[in-house]
């Protein structure tokens, strides 16, 4: 087992080997570099994007897609991503490593029943239309996606953009190119899209002034807006050395107001080594985190506190510009961003480590665990962890064949466990006297799939065991 300690104040999470963490500690906003002021008259609050989330009490039935199977995929032999759990992308959570995301890059894309032009069209896609790739024909000319409808079809490859490496996907079989004669995906590699801006922001971008010098390799550069919005001229320019405020009821500046302001901070990093990367912002109210602009997390809203992350995948060495907006509604504001490389595991679980019981700080310890069967009774998890009160989250890759899933959950007393497949929910159990929560997913695809299991303990024993089988 290897054990990696984090300080307390250290961020970190999910896959790849040593967490290379990037170290944005507060430092207090009064050493921030003051560029320019502006006095303007406060703006009106706009009407905010309300959240839609929910949790079941507890789910026993299994999930099921609706979109309708295409009939010619199925002529040709191949599973269709309909009968398999894949989730569409959602920024602020993990993506199931076997997909890529992409958008239409072309004014209109025919999304076909079949890898050629000479299948009929199922439906004609705009511009900076968000797809997951799925699978590719052998040739590399064709792409099996699903909308974030689920709506599944094939694209011709040259007319999307890809965030991640194509080559990564599974060939499909009996398509286009015979069974017999498709190569490996080492041997025949797909090109990597270089990531540019391709999706819409619904919030409006105002640059800086251009008499100001460019941002730093050592500093945010902060514009402080007197709306909610963003909108008009900043009332404030300034560099701030580090993305970490806890402002409370208070104001960033005397001429920035307590309520209804937004901030948007642009930094260029230095990233030294290539890999998947693993974004965190602890905000409140709500913001939005872009790599070279690529929407990474996108919570706009003013939910109640929650820790957002979001991955980019296969990040090149070299210098990458970071964005960073963020609003205030009302109420205490705060505003924290970090970043770090993820740990790659092969058949083992990465487990995050908190100490406390809603993974609301960054990891105390992240390590590799063979399996998730731990009965810790009334002891702490490991050395500097309290016994109570702590929660932990589990995340592994595993390749299953395909077939009806049966997932169960043994935990103790005062304990919850939520477990999910591909970041579809498949069982929860909040118990007081502890006990057994089962789950089941139907017609799950044959290939990889994610499995990500959540743990909290609040007090009494604590116990964790999870088993999945397949049904024969």
């Amino acid at each position: 087992m290897t054990v990696i300690l984090l300080a307390s104040c250290s961020p970190a999470e999910t896959p790849t080997a040593t967490p290379v963490v990037t170290d944005l500690t507060a430092t207090p906003a009064a050493a921030a570099t003051i560029i320019s002021t502006k006095d303007t008259s406060p703006l009106s609050t706009p009407t905010l994007r309300p959240s839609t989330t929910s949790t079941p009490a507890k789910i026993t039935t299994t999930p099921t897609l609706t979109s309708t199977p295409v009939d010619s995929f199925a002529s040709e032999g191949d599973t269709l991503p309909s009968l398999s759990p894949l989730a569409t992308p959602t920024p602020g959570t993990p993506s199931a490593v076997f997909v890529v995301p992409c958008t239409v890059g072309v004014d209109s894309l025919q999304m076909r029943g079949g890898p050629g032009p000479n299948y009929d069209s199922i439906k004609t896609l705009a511009a900076g239309t968000r797809l997951v790739a799925l699978k590719y024909t052998a040739s590399g000319s064709w792409l099996l996606v699903e909308t974030t409808q689920h709506e599944a079809g094939w694209v011709n490859t040259a007319a999307v953009v890809c965030r991640g490496d194509l080559s990564r996907l599974p060939v499909a079989q009996g398509v286009g190119d015979p069974a017999t004669s498709v190569p490996s995906p080492a041997a025949t590699p797909l090109p990597t899209a270089t990531p540019r801006p391709a999706f819409p922001t619904p919030t409006p971008t105002t640059a800086a002034s251009p008499t100001l010098p460019a941002p730093s390799l050592g500093s945010w550069r902060g514009e402080y807006y007197n709306n909610s919005n963003l909108t008009g001229e900043p009332v404030l320019v300034r560099d701030d050395p580090a993305l970490d405020f806890n402002w409370g009821p208070g104001s960033p500046d005397p001429n920035v107001p307590t309520d209804n302001f937004s901030v948007r901070w642009t930094r260029p990093f230095e990233f030294a080594e290539e890999g998947d990367y693993r974004f965190w912002a602890d905000v409140d109210d709500g913001g939005k985190l872009y790599l070279d602009g690529w929407l990474i997390i996108d919570e706009w809203n003013t939910n109640p506190y929650v820790l957002h992350s979001g991955i980019f995948a296969d990040i090149k060495p070299g210098t990458h510009t970071l964005m960073v907006e963020f609003f205030e509604a009302a109420g205490d504001a705060h505003a924290k961003v970090w970043f770090e490389k993820t740990i790659v595991s092969g058949n083992k679980w990465v487990g995050e480590y908190f100490n406390n019981p809603d993974f609301r700080s960054p990891p105390f310890l992240i390590r590799e665990d063979d399996d998730i069967d731990f009965d810790w009774d009334d002891d702490e998890p490991a050395p500097g962890m309290p016994d109570d009160n702590f929660s932990v989250r589990w995340q592994r890759t595993v390749v299953l064949k395909a077939g009806d899933y049966n997932f169960e959950a043994r935990i103790g007393e005062e304990d919850r466990v939520k477990l999910y497949l591909d970041d579809w929910p498949i069982l929860e159990e909040d118990s007081d006297d502890g006990g057994t929560a089962t789950g089941s997913f139907d017609d799950v695809g044959a290939g990889t799939h994610t499995i990500r299991v959540e743990y909290q303990d609040f007090s009494e024993e604590a116990r964790i065991e999870i088993d999945w089988d397949r049904d024969d």
